[in-house]
């Protein structure tokens, strides 16, 4: 309801429906100031108020704020930060607040799992987009036809400007800024029948190659030496896919992206392979562990490199922040992420007495073995030795314990319940508060 040709649609008087919140955001956003400090929920209040679109409006505030609190993924994961990030200034300080995991999240964000059902819906995906080509075709090629002339010239020339309005801007690239080619779409791809006649060659590949008895494991450029065996299609092509796809979606006015994303990420999986050599691997699993007789294939590109999402930023900003209270050894950090830390300096915490004992049980009162293994979390006799244990420990420290509950049974949860209760009986001290989260129902 935001895109630009529907707002175009509507202001011939087509009978097109559009978003009242945006439009009351494009009218008034750009003259508006906000001070003070700005929550989610503040911001869905302050939309509702003044008849603005929450998104947009924070996404206006992020030129003029002073402070911005956000997720990791924001600044690392290539895709948003180009949208999001890309015009802080150098002189900007970027915390990395709690930074513990943040080798996992700069791996999750150049790391791609596709599995059947992802398959499954890219090929009918592709079915789509090959019958609205279709259809565009007899209608109005112009469309069409303007695209493969834009293409010509490169993605650069294809993609909209970069003062383009908010609710104008493309989905940006998997791969990291200084990796992204300016160079003109191959020939190969740039007719959209083309394009997505390769790309079903490319996705039977991939459904064929996960039909495997035994898991597999590769380097990204065996992997392409091997596609380009069976399939003739070069890694040159396959970096362009995901811009591919994106301007075409955008040719063919598709608003709502979020039913080709099994495509889409087909397409990060082929370019992301096709760019990086490198720190990443190719790991193909044709079941899960807990049912080998059931065929499950997953195809997983892992990134093995923390540092590879780091560097642009490091490179960028003249002053990155990571602090953390569990950063230890503090020397490790570095030499993970690839950086030479101007200060490294450790907070030492003295507590007035000694309030944490690690205490680590592998056997229950009976000498039944402790895990906290997936397939183990129906089983009884774990649950009934760790609430016994639970309740020992309870009874001994007097500031009370906070306890996280490994399973998901209820019957377990109410079986440590009335150990409780019954010491409450016998000892009045003893007390319990039991809560359990599981998705949206809380007990």
């Amino acid at each position: 309801m935001t895109a630009p040709w529907r707002r175009e649609a509507a202001a011939e008087g087509r009978g097109v429906t559009l978003c009242d919140f945006y439009e009351g955001f494009d009218k008034e956003g750009s003259k508006m100031s906000l001070s003070g400090i700005y929550s989610l929920e503040d911001l869905k209040a302050f939309g509702t108020k003044y008849e603005m679109c929450p998104y947009f409006v924070a996404r206006h505030a992020l030129t003029t704020a002073n402070i911005i609190i956000y997720s990791y993924q924001y600044m690392l994961n290539p895709r948003i930060s180009e949208l999001i990030s890309k015009q802080f200034e150098k002189e900007s300080i970027i915390v990395f607040d709690e930074a513990h995991n943040i080798d996992d999240v700069c791996i999750e964000a150049l790391s791609i799992v596709l599995d059947h059902r992802n398959l499954k819906n890219s090929s009918r995906n592709l079915i789509r987009l090959q019958s609205m080509v279709t259809d565009a075709s007899a209608k109005d090629a112009t469309a069409l036809r303007k695209e493969y002339e834009q293409l010509l010239q490169g993605l650069q020339a294809a993609a909209p400007r970069e003062d383009a309005p908010l609710n104008d801007q493309p989905t940006a690239p998997p791969v990291l800024p200084d990796d992204v080619v300016q160079e003109a779409v191959p020939a190969e791809i740039r007719s959209a029948i083309e394009f997505l006649n390769q790309l079903r060659t490319f996705l039977d590949y991939v459904q064929g190659r996960m039909n495997i008895p035994q898991v597999y494991s590769s380097r990204p450029d065996t992997f392409l030496q091997n596609v380009l065996k069976a399939t003739s299609i070069t890694p040159k092509v396959m970096k362009f896919y995901s811009s591919r796809l994106s301007k075409l979606l955008r040719t063919l006015e598709i608003t709502a992206t979020d039913q080709f994303r099994s495509i889409s990420m087909v397409c990060d999986f082929a370019t992301l392979c096709s760019t990086y050599q490198n720190g990443f691997q190719i790991i193909i699993e044709p079941y899960d562990e807990r049912t080998p007789h059931i065929p499950d294939p997953v195809l997983q590109f892992t990134c093995l490199d923390a540092s590879i999402a780091m560097k642009p930023v490091i490179a960028k900003y003249r002053r990155v922040v990571i602090t953390s209270g569990t950063l230890s050894p503090i020397e490790m950090l570095p030499r993970i992420l690839e950086f030479q830390p101007v200060v490294s300096k450790t907070l030492t915490t003295t507590l007035y007495r000694q309030s944490v004992q690690p205490m680590v049980v592998s056997r229950g009162s009976d000498q039944t073995f402790l895990s906290t293994k997936f397939k183990d979390r129906e089983n009884m006799d774990i649950v009934r030795n760790y609430g016994l244990l639970l309740l020992r420990v309870a009874e001994t420290i007097p500031d009370g314990v906070v306890a996280f509950f490994y399973f998901l049974s209820l019957h377990g949860v109410y079986y440590i319940d009335m150990e409780f209760y019954g010491s409450a009986q016998s000892n009045p001290k003893t007390q319990a508060v039991i809560c359990r989260d599981n998705g949206c129902d809380r007990d």
